[in-house]
Formats: C-alpha cells, structure tokens, sequence
C-alpha cells in the first residue's frame, strides 16, 4: 500500500495491550507495509485527547502511563522478529550508553 518504508502510529487507547494488542500490530503491519516494510506501533494504556486551542498541547493525545509497543517488518509484509516496547528500547539505548534521538 505504501511505496516507501513506513511508520504506521496507532493513536487509540488500549490498541496495543495485551496478546491480541500485538496481534494486531502484527496483522495491520502485513496489510499495510506489504511493498516495503515499516514499522507498525502504538500503546497499551488509555489516553487523553487535548483541544485545539490549548498551546503547545493541544491537537495530541497524552498517554501518562502505558507503553508504546513496536513490530518492525521487512519488505513484503514479514514481521523481522524486532517487536519491542518503549520501556525495552530505553533500557537497550542506556546499556549501550547511547544518548539523545539519533540513537
């Protein structure tokens, strides 16, 4: 569907909770990443749409707590095995003392 690798971010509360919630990252991921992979994620806890109009804010959704939970896919739609959550990548990047976003 996507003629370029791609990030696929699912904003909804819960979507990535629990087995079904990987499952679900995994199937979107093989729909819609077919033609050159991508990475599929989103969180497992609720969250909190912020209006429009507030500044800085506004227009996003925040989740206080939860993870946000990540499957990778090689071109063709095949899961590469690299699913991780955000507490997982955290702790890889402080143990590999990487710091910053370019990590």
């Amino acid at each position: 569907m996507f003629p370029a690798w791609t990030r696929v971010y699912f904003d909804g509360c819960n979507v990535a909770d629990g087995d079904a919630g990987w499952a679900f990252l995994k199937e979107a991921g093989k729909v819609l990443l077919k033609k050159a992979g991508g990475i599929t994620y989103g969180w497992t806890s609720l969250g909190f749409g912020l209006p429009g109009w507030l500044p800085f804010l506004g227009g996003h959704t925040v989740h206080p707590w939860g993870d946000t939970r990540y499957v990778t896919f090689a071109p063709g739609g095949t899961p590469s095995g690299r699913d991780s959550t955000s507490a997982q990548a955290r702790r890889a990047r402080q143990e590999s003392g990487c710091v910053g976003f370019k990590c």
